[in-house]
């Protein structure tokens, strides 16, 4: 029972080092107001995309990868109707799954791939979030990357108090003093709408048999909006 102890003992300080000397830095995403620490000696971060709702995060060699993004939950799901979507799409890979307080987490093993994907949930006023990460990296590099998902996970926070309704503007001068008409006021909430429908296009790790419905419905909603403004 000794030995076993000690190379197990021996193995988790393994990892501990092995994660310690890796180098980190944070993204912080300034429309939904989370951030996460990733590994970027080992990942690069990719160009912003045209929704700033997230980041993508790949290998030199392209193999392995990281995104993350924040979205509106414009179809009102729970989170355990959002964890069970997740589940259906990952089918017979999943091999962990745990229950959040107001969250999920899966892992398992797909075409070769690991694959880590956390979920959070936080309800605003007046609109709900979901915050998702997932890591995939290939079954051979479990040693590299295995001691890194846990710090990365842990690292994976967001900003309660943002105003995440406004926060994708902040970058454009704005002047509390100028009145923004009403049409205009419906394009940004359509804008919103096809943002959504993007992020579906490039952030939809886990959306396979529903990213069509959805990008359909997001564009639908954008046009009622847009012709129909309430």
């Amino acid at each position: 029972m000794k030995p076993i102890l000690s190379v197990a003992l021996c193995s988790l300080l393994f990892a501990f080092a092995a994660s310690a000397q890796v180098k980190y830095s944070t993204y912080s995403n300034p429309r939904f107001g989370f951030s996460i620490e990733y590994p970027s000696e080992l990942l690069v971060m990719q160009p912003p995309s045209f929704t700033g709702d997230g980041r993508v995060f790949t290998s030199k060699s392209g193999d392995a990868e990281l995104r993350v993004w924040g979205q509106f939950n414009a179809l009102f799901r729970s989170v355990a109707e959002e964890r069970n979507e997740a589940l259906k799409d990952y089918g017979q890979s999943v091999t962990y799954r745990n229950g959040l307080r107001n969250g999920f987490v899966i892992s398992g093993l797909k075409d070769g791939k690991v694959f880590y994907q956390k979920t959070l949930y936080h309800k605003f006023k007046g609109v709900d979030v979901f915050y998702t990460f997932v890591l995939m990296y290939p079954v051979g590099q479990r040693k590299l990357y295995d001691p890194l998902v846990r710090r990365i996970a842990n690292s994976f926070t967001f900003d309660p108090t943002a105003d995440v309704r406004t926060s994708h503007h902040r970058n454009i001068p704005f002047d509390p003093g100028r009145i923004v008409s009403r049409r205009a006021t419906v394009l940004i909430r359509a804008t919103h709408r096809l943002s959504d429908a993007m992020r579906v296009v490039r952030f939809g790790v886990h959306v396979h048999r529903r990213r069509e419905d959805l990008i359909r419905r997001y564009i639908c909603e954008a046009l009622r909006i847009w012709m129909f403004p309430c």
